[in-house]
């Protein structure tokens, strides 16, 4: 019987070595073991295959083979640590929500011709075929809309009919008074941060019942409505000494248009440094309930 570092070995009948006290081979197996406990019995089955071979591969106890034998132990390690460290490195599988790809910038004057072109349709009762059985599909994919759309929740005036645009093009917050609180503005925030729009139309509409609560002067009934036209009433107070009656509310509801854009741009420091760094565009328009013309109230801002 000899001895060495891997433990007692003896030449059985056929000559072969045949190891007899090998508490490495055994230190092997029980950390075999407790990698595949660790990893519920199958994580880790690329250590389990690896200890069987070098415990049952009877080549390697064989006459003349104490090199090999010696071999194997010595590159062991590396091949465990070869192992473990591809597990470890080894891609997340984890599920990616869809994330809108970059698309080529439009130009701001384009698209507000665009829109304008879209609402001489709408006036001329001819607007444009939609195929919007395909468009849904697509738009399931992700959208990119054109632009962005503050207006009144009047129903008499909703945007995409009234630019007679079609599913995706236009990303709209809408609210009595054509005024943005703090939800509005996240909305707008996300639009322009993450969908790409970089036009905002603030678009007002002839005869707003809320423009003409705020012109009465009264308290409304509940702190909700108060909220609308506490928003509204600046407006109305810059007409106050040079117009009353219908003339005032005419003069408000373009007015508030203005203080709406400025409020957005105000109260949004993502918006208002898109805007510094002419990446986002604010056009001030005006719906006509009689004709349904869009009107352009000044310059885009």
């Amino acid at each position: 019987m000899r001895s060495g570092r891997l433990g007692s070995w003896r030449s059985n009948r056929n000559g072969r070595l045949e190891i007899v006290n090998r508490p490495h081979v055994w230190r092997l197996r029980e950390y075999f073991s407790a990698q595949v406990s660790a990893q519920n019995r199958g994580a880790n089955l690329g250590h389990r295959r690896l200890g069987e071979w070098a415990y049952n591969k009877r080549c390697f106890w064989g006459k003349g083979n104490s090199m090999k034998l010696r071999l194997s132990f010595l590159f062991l390690p590396v091949l465990l640590a070869a192992l473990a460290l591809a597990q470890a490195t080894a891609p997340a599988q984890h599920a990616t929500p869809h994330s809108a790809t970059s698309q080529p910038a439009v130009p701001a004057g384009k698209i507000w011709a665009d829109l304008m072109d879209g609402n001489k349709r709408f006036v001329a009762g001819k607007p444009r075929a939609k195929a919007l059985v395909g468009q849904r599909e697509e738009l399931a994919k992700g959208q990119h809309p054109k632009a962005m759309v503050l207006s009144c929740s009047d129903s008499r005036v909703p945007p995409e009919l009234v630019f007679d645009q079609s599913l995706g093009d236009l990303f709209v917050v809408r609210a009595a008074g054509n005024v943005a609180d703090a939800v509005g503005l996240g909305s707008m925030e996300y639009a322009y941060e993450h969908l790409g729009s970089t036009v905002l139309v603030v678009l007002g509409h002839t005869k707003c019942g809320a423009v003409t609560a705020a012109c009465s002067g009264e308290k409304m009934p509940t702190s909700n409505l108060q909220a609308i036209v506490d928003k509204i009433e600046p407006a109305v107070a810059k007409q106050k000494n040079s117009a009353e009656g219908d003339a005032l509310i005419e003069a408000a509801i373009k007015e508030n248009v203005h203080q709406s854009a400025a409020d957005v741009l105000a109260h949004s420091e993502v918006l208002r440094h898109a805007k510094e760094e002419h990446k986002l565009t604010v056009y001030e328009a005006e719906y006509q309930l009689d004709t349904g013309e869009v009107l352009r109230l000044g310059n885009e801002k």
